[in-house]
């Protein structure tokens, strides 16, 4: 009768496009608990400038960081290690005390800092959860809930 062949070449053509442009909704398994960490610490060590500003949630109150406050919160981050990434902590207040915005010319950060011990990682448009951070065991000169409650009590 007729040859079945070409209309298998043009479905299996039309399910490939209809499946690529599905990359973008579909979510893979994130790589690691400390993706989003990683490409924070990669945007701030290779960027010239960038914008940073802290949020106190009571009273919203902005603060922009200066350059000593940003090297605090690079060296928070270079202290960090496997062990203080985790999944979402069941006990994590529903708003956190402080947002820290991490704006670079093509990307932007939220760190959102619950208490002393819960902080978060997130990108502004990301495809995965968010990397969570047990800093309990961190210098408090490097901790960024005391830079933030330092910054908002001398205001």
């Amino acid at each position: 009768m007729y040859n079945k062949k070409p209309i298998y070449i043009i479905s299996i053509f039309i399910i490939a496009i209809i499946l690529a442009g599905c990359n973008n909704y579909i979510q893979f398994k994130k790589p690691n608990n400390f993706y989003y960490s990683n490409e924070l610490i990669r945007n701030i060590e290779n960027s010239k400038s960038y914008r940073c500003t802290i949020l106190d949630t009571n009273l919203y109150k902005e603060y922009t960081v200066t350059k000593d406050d940003k090297t605090i919160i690079l060296n928070f981050f270079k202290c960090l290690h496997k062990e203080n990434f985790t999944l979402k902590p069941k006990v994590l207040p529903k708003k956190p005390l402080y947002k820290i915005f991490f704006t670079f010319q093509k990307e932007k950060y939220v760190l959102n800092v619950f208490s002393q011990d819960y902080i978060s990682v997130y990108p502004w448009d990301g495809s995965y959860c968010e990397d969570y951070i047990i800093a309990k065991d961190i210098p408090i000169k490097y901790s960024v809930y005391s830079l933030c409650t330092y910054i908002f009590t001398r205001q």
